[in-house]
């Protein structure tokens, strides 16, 4: 099995064993650490189309049935009886795409493998239930948040970001998906790797701001992607954000409104303040609401100077607006 060592160096390829004979029967992957609490059996069957970035999974040869090929995320290749998973031998290998060039991160065996895991969970009754409350067609799964929470931890362990390449791949691999948790998990590659939250990408926000249209995709971004953003480079993403608060698009207008919640000191009165302001005429619900939610955010931190915003432009703004705005502030007047 030198040959199959060889190759295995340059990925381990399913192709690879096939042309020396030795067709892969199945693949079975271990759930990393701590994720396998939602089944009894860690190992989970997976084909084996394509290199997969898994923790450790183990090829089963039709010509050596007594065998496995076994990986830990192409770092260690390793040839083990069945009923034995100890080392034989260790080989260093690194991943490949199907080019034979180095790969980052493998963007179909991310989809895929969320899907399949969000599939395993789904809820028919459910999925019915969360697209009646979101008002829209998309289609649902019905994966409740703390499923939802383990697979996209599952996936980061699985399909790390290394570069910014994958970072944007990866996002919109998942984002691209039709189901509604897939973008849920793809909002989750866009904020939690924060190294790689940062004004560069803010036209991939803007386009999913857009893209997304609805609350629940939106406020994410704006808060955790766009307001990260603008934390680390004001100077740079502040021009941007001032630009979107006379959009033609509701959801950029409302994402320049929110998108210093949870700012808390860091806050630039003066930025929020001034688009605030600028709102403060329009009818549409979803900024009236936006703007009441980003003044009560700041009033945890600077009461005063929200009091004195809400009082001088109360007769300007709605009472969804003053009431939000008003709520930890003590005594405050009715707003009529």
């Amino acid at each position: 099995h030198g040959g199959l060592h060889e190759r295995a160096m340059r990925g381990g390829r399913r192709d690879d064993v096939e042309e020396m004979g030795n067709p892969v029967i199945s693949v079975e992957y271990q759930r990393p650490p701590g994720a396998g609490n939602r089944t009894k059996n860690p190992w989970v069957t997976r084909n084996c189309d394509r290199p997969q970035p898994f923790l450790l999974f183990r090829a089963r040869l039709a010509s050596q049935p007594g065998a496995v090929l076994v990986f830990t995320k192409y770092e260690q290749v390793f040839v083990a009886p069945v009923r034995n998973v100890g080392v034989l031998e260790e080989l260093q290998a690194h991943p490949v795409d199907h080019s034979g060039n180095l790969a980052g991160v493998d963007v179909e065996g991310l989809v895929s493998f969320v899907d399949s895991e969000l599939s395993g969970l789904a809820d028919a009754e459910r999925a019915s239930q969360m697209a009646a409350y979101m008002k829209t067609d998309t289609p649902f799964y019905g994966v409740g948040s703390a499923d939802l929470k383990l697979v996209l931890k599952e996936a980061k362990q699985l399909f790390p970001i290394e570069t910014p390449d994958d970072y944007e791949v990866s996002v919109l691999g998942l984002w691209n998906q039709p189901p509604r948790e897939m973008k849920y998990v793809a909002l989750g590659y866009a904020t939690e790797h924060k190294k790689f939250v940062a004004v560069e990408w803010i036209d991939l926000y803007e386009r999913l701001i857009v893209e997304g249209g609805w609350w629940d995709l939106v406020d994410k971004l704006a808060i955790h992607a766009v307001g990260r953003a603008l934390l680390k480079q004001r100077t740079e993403v502040t021009p941007i954000v001032r630009s979107w608060i006379d959009s033609d698009d509701m959801w950029l207008r409302r994402s320049a409104i929110i998108c210093q919640v949870r700012h808390k000191l860091e806050t630039d009165e003066a930025l929020l303040f001034d688009h605030c302001l600028a709102r403060l005429p329009e009818k549409e619900f979803f900024i009236r609401k936006a703007i009441g939610w980003a003044l009560r955010d700041y009033s945890w931190f600077n009461a005063e100077s929200v009091r004195r915003f809400l009082l001088d432009h109360r007769h300007e703004m709605s009472g969804l607006t003053y009431r939000e705005g008003a709520k930890r502030i003590p005594d405050m007047p009715a707003y009529r």
